[in-house]
């Protein structure tokens, strides 16, 4: 083999070991970030329950075939060998043979082998059984459609609430995390004023103990959070292990189920799958009686044989010179029901009753469906009126606990005070988020019980007022403020000052941040976003209302600040606080020092 032979062989081989390569890449690719509509795709393709239900489908068509053709002609082949190792024998009179009369003379009648074959054609030509049992067929068939219905619906609901489970979770993970650092941040502070003199001992074990208790609470929520995860793993019949990352979001999901006006149009429990399962096992019953009538009708049949049998004293019937000789038989078959001791009619009667039964479980399943279905209509409105409630709670909240931890930390507020406070708002935030959820599941419940097409396809990025984690995130960056020195806490402590004077209009908070792409000043920040969607909807709803708005990118904090003006003294910014910028713009505004 010269060179150039070698080098191609070579190249041959790495382009195969580079191909394999290749391919091993591409299968490790494998999807984790999913839409709640591509979970759902997902879980009807690969859930087990879902796929058994889909075989039970198969396995009902075959069931039908079956029947069918129990009425169909059969062909039927049979072949019959013989070999008597010891042939019997049968005494004729001796005079037959020759012999002395009265006596007899043993003689063997046959062959030792023989062989017989035959075909069989029958046909039935009438049985009421096989009639009803024909039409039963569809109803038997509906009843495996109901199951793959119901079980579809099942796994749906399953991925719908295990989805915003996890979503809540982890939002639960970044809203802890959030309120630990902002604890942590606090707990640093006040120690050092507390070691210069100026707060309690108290105040520093308060701010510990809440300390404790959000890492306690974040530990759970960051275990809740695996645990949803393999939970909905199992359910798309994915490994319980795999990563898994939803790209919607909690609030897209609950704006979604609102804006979904599920009780805009008159609700039909007809259209249930628990009725549709109720009215098929009223049909199979009334089958089942006719089924039990039919009995007491007669059954006829017919058939054609046609076979040869041979003989031999060996097995020879192979060869050409083998006599074969041919039979042929065609026949008709009645069976016709008499008396049964009155077993029929006791069947008969038996099937009357559960039809009766199921009629009665029809109109009781009815009657329940509407129960439930007021029931669960109760249920949405509360939970959207609920979640109304929750959201301006936590505005409420978020503004009391800033108010009251500016006040303690100048020296003007009790822990007390703050304390309750803190506790205030992150009980408001969890009634948040467990709303939102409470939204989701009674949506998912009223599409489960109406048995409604939704495919949940969710844009992924959703026009909201703020997604759910940009609202927290602020109301933290909102509480942050900077440590106060024991120069600055020691004037404030020696100042008297109106304390509602001192919060309005935050006028002496101002934050401090290192934004190395942001250029140094006093910013005027209106809002922050986490996703650029909603920065956008935000900035263009300033616009309508005559103001300037812009915006700037943190890219430590991965959030969006919209301000409404940039100052190089603070005082140029304070005096646009007071003026609300000719009261263009009365809500909260406050200070982001760019240095």
């Amino acid at each position: 083999m010269n060179f150039k032979a070698k080098a191609r062989v070579i190249c041959f081989f790495l382009m195969a070991l580079l191909g394999l390569k290749m391919s091993s890449v591409v299968a490790q690719q494998k999807q984790t970030e999913y839409t709640l509509s591509e979970a759902l795709k997902v879980a009807l393709e690969h859930n087990l329950k879902v796929i058994n239900a889909k075989r039970g489908i198969k396995a009902a068509q075959k069931r039908k075939w079956e029947t069918i053709a129990a009425g169909l002609p059969h062909l039927d082949g049979n072949v019959d060998y013989q070999n008597q190792l010891k042939q019997v024998v049968s005494l004729v009179p001796a005079e037959f043979t020759g012999g002395t009369p009265g006596t007899f003379v043993p003689v063997f009648f046959g062959q030792s082998q023989q062989i017989n074959a035959n075909v069989t054609l029958s046909q039935l030509l009438f049985d009421g059984s096989y009639l009803v049992g024909v039409q039963a067929t569809k109803a038997f068939n509906r009843s495996s459609s109901n199951a793959l219905e119901r079980t579809t619906l099942e796994v749906r609901k399953a991925v719908v609430e295990q989805y915003a489970t996890l979503l809540l979770a982890r939002t639960n993970v970044s809203l802890l995390t959030a309120n630990l650092n902002t604890l942590e941040k606090d707990l640093f502070e006040i120690d050092q004023v507390y070691k210069n003199g100026f707060a309690e001992q108290e105040a520093v074990e308060q701010l510990k103990i809440r300390v404790n208790l959000t890492r306690n609470n974040l530990s759970n929520a960051q275990r809740l959070d695996t645990i949803s995860t393999q939970m909905l793993n199992y359910t798309l019949g994915k490994p319980f292990e795999e990563t898994f990352t939803p790209l919607n979001t909690l609030e897209e999901l609950a704006a979604y189920s609102i804006e979904k006006g599920l009780l805009e149009s008159d609700p039909d429990v007809h259209n249930s799958i628990v009725y549709k399962i109720a009215a098929n096992l009223k049909e199979q019953r009334y089958y089942e009686l006719k089924l039990a009538k039919s009995q007491a009708l007669p059954k006829l049949s017919a058939f054609v044989n046609y076979g040869a049998t041979a003989f031999n004293d060996s097995f020879g019937f192979l060869q050409s010179d083998q006599k074969w000789f041919e039979a042929s038989i065609l026949g008709v078959s009645l069976k016709v029901p008499l008396f049964s001791s009155f077993e029929r009619k006791a069947k008969s009667k038996r099937a009357a009753i559960a039809l009766e039964q199921a009629k009665t479980r029809l109109k009781d399943t009815e009657l329940q469906l509407e129960l439930q279905l007021k029931e669960a209509t109760s249920n949405y409105d509360q939970a959207v009126a609920s979640l109304e409630h929750t959201k301006e709670n936590l505005a409420l909240s978020t503004r009391i606990a800033d108010k009251n931890r500016i006040k303690f930390f100048e020296g003007i507020g009790s822990s007390f005070d703050f304390r309750a406070a803190q506790l205030q708002l992150y009980q408001s935030q969890g009634e948040y988020l467990g709303a939102m959820q409470q939204v989701i599941n009674s949506t998912v419940e009223l599409i489960t019980l109406l048995n409604l097409e939704e495919d949940y396809a969710i844009p992924i990025q959703t026009k909201v007022e703020m997604d759910t984690i940009a609202a927290l995130k602020a109301s933290q960056e909102v509480s942050e403020i900077s440590t106060l020195s024991k120069e600055q806490t020691a004037n404030k402590q020696t100042t008297t000052k109106n304390p509602q004077s001192d919060y309005e209009g935050q006028n002496e908070v101002i934050q401090t941040r290192s934004i190395s792409e942001v250029e140094p000043g006093y910013y005027l920040i209106a809002n922050v976003f986490a996703k650029p969607s909603n920065q956008q909807s935000f900035s263009t709803t300033l616009k309508q209302k005559g103001l300037s708005p812009n915006c700037f990118f943190d890219s430590n904090r991965k959030l969006y600040y919209v301000y409404l003006g940039k100052y190089k003294q603070a005082k140029q910014a304070r005096a646009k606080i007071k003026n609300r910028f000719e009261n263009q713009y009365p809500d909260t505004l406050w200070i982001l020092k760019i240095q």
